[in-house]
């Protein structure tokens, strides 16, 4: 093959596993164990004392784990089946009076789903006020019913169980089945943005973005204090609103009316940090309104954004290990054929002990692609398929091979 077409075939497949890439990356679900690779690296940040950024004086996290009343739920029917534990709503309709009252917050998210299946005395009087509030979103479910369809409007989707094929949470899809997910409802809300998609492309105005990404978690809020003591998140009854509890003899704060600047300014988020809604991820446990917050945050710092960087670099390394193939080399060979030339004792074993390493053909492109995924996460907060793409190269490989046998029988027929 001349030199040129090389050049230019390397550079068209290079081109086209980047569209590839793209679009694994926007799958749903983790496809290449990013779980796993990623878990290593926050251990080891951990070690090396990288400090988690913790909740700043912008937001104010609510708790309503321990403001649970036990209620009746309905059936199909509309017969009552038993009881089951909600979020107090006579206590979270005071609170949201008073906030609507203040009017000073940045933006309130209330993860709180409100089912058809259960109804309460205060419901009337909650759903109005949280239809007449501004810049307030809840969470809804595909497969399940608001009570009160008016509540649409300021609904959001938080359908958890369908961002991953695995138990663990690992990615996070903005948009499912054309439905906007509670974050992006509040990112476009509160910027005044949107994001669109154009077949297999995510825009977010005029540029590219992806749907679906692994989040950093900037912010954990996997405790109630910090390690100077300084609290996370508030109790919603004993904190907020002041509720005493006579049989622990505990008086509560009512900082809520008591402390004028609690929200001003702040994003609120309102949702259980405790219990039964808590979900795994690489980070440890964390509470869905945790990583709704997160996912929101992902998209303010522009973690959605395609990196034009990681764009380059990716092309680059597709193009080399295109061009090798065409070449007929393999890393397998450049590296042994570079510990020959060297003169260096300890370079000479170590590029001899990746040259052993990458001997076979699909852990080579495995472990090239794994490590400029751990450097790209750590330096950009990137993260991409490395599974596929390493399968894709090896496939693409052994076509070459196979293309070069026939080649040679034929010209030993002929």
């Amino acid at each position: 093959m001349q030199e040129k077409k090389r050049i230019l075939y390397s550079a068209l497949l290079a081109f086209l596993f980047l569209i590839i890439s793209y679009w694994v990356t926007n799958r749903r679900f983790p496809v290449s164990g990013e779980k796993g690779l990623l878990t290593i690296v926050e251990k080891v940040c951990e070690l090396c004392s990288r400090h988690e950024e913790q909740p700043a004086d912008s937001v104010l996290f609510i708790n309503v784990t321990y403001d649970k009343e036990p209620r009746p739920i309905l059936d199909e029917m509309g017969i009552p089946s038993g009881r089951t534990p909600i979020t107090d709503r006579h206590k979270l309709l005071k609170l949201l009076q008073h906030l609507q009252q203040k009017n000073d917050y940045k933006y309130l998210l209330l993860d709180v789903f409100f089912g058809d299946d259960i109804t309460t005395e205060w419901d009337s009087a909650l759903f109005h006020t949280i239809q007449t509030m501004e810049r307030i979103v809840i969470p809804c479910h595909r497969d399940q019913m608001l009570a009160d369809e008016k509540l649409r409007s300021k609904a959001g989707l938080a359908d958890y169980n369908i961002v991953t094929t695995e138990s663990d949470f690992v990615k996070y899809p903005y948009i499912t089945h054309r439905q906007k997910s509670l974050p992006l409802k509040m990112f476009e809300e509160v910027t005044g943005r949107k994001i669109s998609r154009h077949g297999i492309f995510y825009t977010d105005g005029w540029r590219l973005a992806r749907n679906s990404i692994i989040l950093t978690f900037d912010i954990r809020a996997s405790e109630m204090y910090d390690d100077e003591g300084n609290k996370i998140w508030y109790n919603l009854g004993m904190d907020l609103l002041g509720d005493s509890i006579p049989e622990l003899n505990l008086k509560g704060d009512r900082l809520i009316s008591e402390s004028p600047q609690l929200t001003s300014q702040k994003y609120i988020v309102i949702g259980s940090f405790l219990g039964d809604d808590m979900h795994t991820t690489f980070v440890g446990e964390l509470s869905g309104a945790v990583i709704n917050f997160n996912a929101f945050l992902s998209l303010m710092n522009g973690h959605h954004i395609v990196s034009f960087t990681l764009a380059l670099i990716l092309f680059v390394v597709f193009f080399m290990l295109f061009y090798l193939i065409l070449s007929r080399k393999s890393l397998h060979d450049v590296l042994l054929n570079k510990s020959a030339s060297t003169k260096s004792k300890c370079l000479f074993r170590l590029l001899r002990g990746m040259a052993w390493l990458l001997k076979w053909q699909w852990i080579n492109y495995s472990l090239l692609l794994s490590v400029l995924c751990i450097a790209t996460y750590l330096l950009l907060g990137e993260a991409y398929d490395i599974f596929i793409t390493s399968t894709l190269f090896y496939l693409f490989s052994g076509a070459v091979s196979l293309y070069d046998k026939h080649q040679k029988h034929s010209f030993h027929d002929a």
